[in-house]
């Protein structure tokens, strides 16, 4: 088995994203920061927060996946409440996502939240997502455009309140570790036999394709074409120049 992993800073001031590379757990995390522009005295978003708690749970192990995801998103609603966050207010949340896998003999578990993705390529380069709906952002992704091909200046201001709209549906149509109870229900879980897989990508949204039309149906497609040409980097070098 060989391993592989990039991480890097995408636009914002701050990288929010988090690796687990263990033995046999390999994972992503995407802090997701709070609308009420949190940071801590060191100057950490609640995103960056979310997301090494995450991670730090997962990579001691030890216990099933499910569970780790449950403890992590437990020690996060603990650390909110000792910081004073108002856990009734949804914008003020810390949340990550989280895609995640462990290694067995023959098979691997995973367990996915939010929009990072898991993708299995198999022999003959066919490939399979193991999360088919998990893009909670197409609806401002679509308005983003139409804002776009109007040639609307500031696009950033009109699309505030359609994501405070969308972080109002963190676990009711969508899931993210947040520290609230009803992630268990859009927790993501399984097992696949590792029987003719090749690779298995592990990505949060930094290594998604753009698209000119946020209704493309298959955006896997070329993301795998691009791996097999040149590896991660070749992804990132493609989105960077996108």
């Amino acid at each position: 088995m060989q391993v592989h992993f990039l991480i890097e800073k995408g636009s914002g001031p701050l990288n929010e994203d988090n690796l687990v590379i263990t033995q046999n757990i390999f994972g992503v995390f995407d802090g997701v920061t709070s609308l009420d522009n949190y940071r801590d005295p060191h100057g950490n978003t609640g995103g960056l927060l979310a997301s090494l708690i995450a991670k730090r749970v997962f990579e001691k192990g030890g216990e099933p996946l499910v569970d780790l995801a449950l403890e992590a998103n437990s020690l996060l609603r603990e650390e909110m409440l000792k910081n004073g966050i108002d856990l009734s207010k949804k914008v003020s949340l810390w949340g990550t996502t989280a895609a995640v896998i462990q290694i067995n003999r023959d098979t691997f578990d995973w367990i996915q939240i939010g929009d990072s993705q898991i993708l299995v390529l198999y022999d003959k380069n066919s490939y399979k997502p193991l999360v088919e709906d998990y893009d909670h952002d197409r609806e401002t992704l679509i308005l983003w455009k139409e804002l776009a091909d109007k040639k609307i200046k500031n696009i950033r201001e009109f699309l505030l309140e359609p994501l405070q709209r969308a972080r109002e549906k963190a676990n009711v149509s969508y899931g993210v570790l947040n520290g609230e109870r009803e992630m268990i229900r859009f927790l993501n879980r399984g097992t696949e036999d590792l029987g003719n897989v090749k690779h298995i990508l592990i990505f949060t949204d930094g290594l998604f394709i753009p698209q000119e039309n946020p209704m493309h149906t298959d955006p896997f497609g070329p993301l795998v074409s691009l791996f097999l040409e040149g590896g991660l980097e070749r992804i990132r070098d493609y989105v960077r120049e996108r």
